[in-house]
């Protein structure tokens, strides 16, 4: 059962990584030249060990294969350290464009998607 729900969280970070690129106009996410954006992911699952660290490579390869005009740029922080790391990078100004959190803690942390006029 754990396993399960370890791979579910890394479906579901995935799920969000997703959703998130679809909702960011072109100009506001990472860096864009000639049709070709990079975009900055961060999550306490990328480099980790077992099946959330393998999960959510494969689903960032599986991205990469789907959208080659996006390159991700992950980075691994600490699940202790997330929400205190990304909150510091948003005062910053060096925000990640996508951040996995955790489904406890999004509902505070998160807002919606801008709509397209």
């Amino acid at each position: 059962m754990k396993r399960l729900h370890t791979v579910s969280a890394a479906v579901l970070g995935a799920g969000t990584l997703l959703g998130l690129v679809a909702c960011s106009p072109a100009e506001q996410s990472g860096s864009a030249a000639a049709g070709h954006t990079t975009i900055t992911f961060t999550s306490y699952n990328y480099g980790t060990q077992g099946a959330a660290g393998t999960g959510t490579q494969a689903l960032l390869d599986r991205f990469a294969q789907l959208h080659p005009e996006i390159t991700v740029k992950p980075q691994g922080v600490a699940t202790a350290d997330v929400l205190t790391k990304t909150k510091a990078a948003v005062a910053a100004g060096a925000a990640p464009d996508v951040c996995r959190s955790g489904t406890a803690s999004s509902p505070k942390h998160s807002r919606p998607c801008p709509r397209s006029h």
